[in-house]
């Protein structure tokens, strides 16, 4: 049994013009943006909160501080300017502009990148109809929506939901390009590209499926045409400029303060995705799968970000089956799975982080639904469907529900200290996670074994304040710190030491 002809071909709608008339789809963006709505009030200490506060602090920067895209600056490594070489600041520039308008908040930190989630599964759902059918469509915007590290990183304050956004709307309009042909959807194709891969960097292996949408458009013809190689030249070369760029920035005006060694002062701090690139994932990009680490990392955070259903549907998904559409469609989809295969084996491997798994949810959706899709076709096989899909759902929520885990101790002494310390003094802290000197409002130092050299250094260069969170690794300090600065404990219990009020 096999669908109608108008399901084997690309739809005879106009593409680009409005949105289809779908209301299945409608509940599936309902669906999509309200589960992300959980927890959106809390603060930023929930789990991945040191790189939700970091976002944050870079929107909050932007805000309070200097308003330019081009100069995002985190709270720590000084009193500041404290430039960084990180992606192109799409989420938090969005966001500070919501901080000018209504006030520092985690409310409004929080729904920028629930609007982008919920974008990119309307994205996914009109990219999937353009190449297979409705139905198809649907399941893989539903599966999208409600995988497990889709629903947290739908909502956490990171720049993965801008990244899958601008990423399937590339693919999306390269697609409407490729029938078309004309300079609107080349413009948005370019543009959206050029985002997604300045938004993650990891994006570039996005060139792979557009390759591919073009050759099962063009053929022979692709390396040919003038417009394709545009296309690539103008994302390579917007990316290269910027990276170079923000590598000059810290370079000519960044952190002099290396947490190495805060004695040693160094300006090599500032340069993340440089130092990231040049000294760990270049290095071990074709070994890293391989090792006990690497394959240990996806034995434990794969489950956690498809599911183990999920990824039994992705398997079964992948089998090229002749049946409920022209397989031929489907090679841009293989294209695009087979490079974030290779994302995984060189970038994830490595860096060994979950959310290094997102980029993986879209194409991992479309052929999980692909699998749910071919048992819809028989009616004798839809309660199966029907139950695997509510499983998808039971173990996304277990997934889920501990990352939702509020570290309160965090948020409260920031929030006593903020009430309590002199305004614009820099902090030292003794944890590496910078919320408290986000939720107190200060820069600093983060310090996780500080010597008493680099400490008198920080102090003759501004440190007002010296906040201990690792006494069991910095207890020759704190025996000195006690000797010759007061211990002050807010209500809470938590203590920190004036460095301006010294025992006599």
């Amino acid at each position: 049994m096999t669908s109608s002809s108008s399901d084997n071909t690309v739809s005879s709608k106009k593409p680009g013009k409005g949105l289809p008339i779908d209301p299945w789809l409608l509940v599936i963006l309902i669906i999509a943006f309200s589960i992300r709505l959980y927890g959106i009030t809390a603060p930023l200490v929930d789990f991945s909160s040191w790189r939700q506060v970091d976002t944050a602090s870079i929107a909050r920067n932007f805000a309070e501080h200097e308003f330019n895209i081009l100069h995002p600056q985190l709270e720590y490594d000084g009193p500041g300017p404290n430039y960084g070489q990180l992606e192109f600041q799409i989420t938090t520039f969005i966001i500070a502009i919501l901080f000018k308008i209504g006030g520092v908040s985690d409310v409004l930190a929080r729904i920028v990148p629930v609007f982008f989630f919920t974008g990119a599964v309307l994205f996914l759902y009109l990219l999937v109809k353009r190449y297979t059918d409705r139905l198809t469509a649907n399941l893989a915007a539903l599966i999208f929506a409600i995988l497990p590290m889709g629903v947290f990183y739908g909502r956490a304050v990171q720049p993965e939901a801008a990244m899958l956004f601008f990423g399937i709307a590339s693919l999306f309009y390269f697609s409407v390009w490729c029938e078309k042909q004309d300079r609107r959807s080349f413009s948005l194709a370019a543009v959206a590209g050029a985002l997604s891969v300045l938004a993650k960097l990891p994006n570039i292996f996005l060139f792979i499926p557009v390759l591919a949408i073009a050759w099962d458009r063009f053929g022979g013809r692709t390396m040919k045409n003038w417009w394709i190689i545009i296309y690539y030249a103008i994302i390579l070369g917007v990316t290269t400029v910027f990276f170079v760029y923000s590598s000059w920035l810290v370079s000519h005006f960044g952190s002099h303060y290396d947490y190495h060694n805060y004695a040693k002062p160094t300006i090599i701090t500032g340069k993340f995705v440089s130092n990231v690139t040049a000294k760990h994932v270049i290095p071990q990009m074709l070994t890293a799968i391989t090792s006990p680490e690497g394959t240990g990392y996806f034995s434990k955070f794969l489950p956690a970000a498809l599911t183990p259903v999920g990824i039994i549907l992705l398997l079964i998904g992948l089998i090229p089956f002749r049946v409920g559409f022209r397989e031929h469609r489907l090679k841009p989809f293989y294209a695009w799975a087979g490079a974030m295969l290779l994302y995984a084996i060189t970038i994830a491997a490595v860096i060994r982080i979950d959310y290094y798994l997102v980029p993986l949810l879209p194409i991992a959706a479309f052929f999980m639904a692909r699998s749910l899709g071919l048992l819809l076709k028989y009616k004798a096989t839809w309660a199966i469907a029907a139950i695997l899909a509510g499983v998808i759902g039971y173990q996304s929520y277990q997934a889920v529900s501990s990352l939702y885990k509020q570290d309160s101790s965090l948020y409260k002494f920031g929030i006593e200290l903020k009430g309590i310390l002199r305004p614009h003094e820099p902090v030292i802290l003794g944890s590496y996670n910078p919320a408290i000197l986000y939720y107190s409002g200060h820069r600093g130092w983060r310090s996780n074994n500080l010597s008493l050299d680099s400490f008198e250094f920080l102090r003759s260069h501004g440190a007002g304040y010296y906040v201990p969170l690792n006494s069991a690794k910095e207890r020759e300090l704190l025996l000195y710190l006690k000797d010759h600065y007061k211990l002050h404990t807010t209500k809470s219990g938590c203590g920190y030491f004036d460095l301006k009020d010294q025992v006599h």
